[in-house]
This record gives C-alpha cells, structure tokens and sequence, in this order.
C-alpha cells in the first residue's frame, strides 16, 4: 500500500481506471467498477490480494508503467527483491508492498 500512497488523487484514478483493463489484457479477473470507483487505497489492495494473490505486484508494476510512474515501479522492484514485506491482516496472505 506504501506505493499507493505515493498517487496523488487523479492518479489513483488512472491506477484504478488502468488496472481494470491490464487485469482484462491479463486474463484475470476484473474488479467490478462499482467496486473500484468505491475503493480507497487499502480496499485496493485488500481487492488485488483476494483476487491476484502473488499476482499483484506484478499487475501494479505494468499499471504504473502504463502510467509512466517508473519512479515507484522501481522502488516496488527494489522492495520485492530485498523480501520487504507488511502483513495486510484479516487473514490474509503476506503480501509485498503495494
């Protein structure tokens, strides 16, 4: 989530706008839009992580490609490679930074 926190508000939008349709190109399932449209940042990531699991980093890295935000697709590269990592709670499966 610490990457999100770096969007400012349009940008969240893009994000969210881009990864309903890089979630389509990749054959996974897609995030109802009512859902995303509602979804603050940590709803974002608790979304990805039930439905992408070890998948969402790798969607969030080509998203903020897509959105030429190379800067934080890079620190998410540096994060992923050191095994940083947050627990995300509520059961969930340990999850790298988003």
């Amino acid at each position: 989530m610490e990457t999100l926190e770096d969007l400012n508000y349009k940008e969240l939008e893009h994000f969210k706008y881009h990864l309903q349709h890089t979630s389509d190109l990749e054959g996974l399932p897609r995030i109802s839009r009512y859902r995303m449209e509602l979804a603050d940042r940590a709803e974002i990531v608790a979304l990805m992580a039930e439905l992408y699991d070890e998948q969402s980093v790798e969607l969030t890295k080509k998203v903020l490609k897509e959105m030429n935000r190379r800067d934080l697709v890079q620190r998410l590269s540096d994060i992923s490679s050191g095994s940083e990592r947050e627990s995300w709670g509520r059961g969930q499966t340990k999850l790298l930074i988003l």
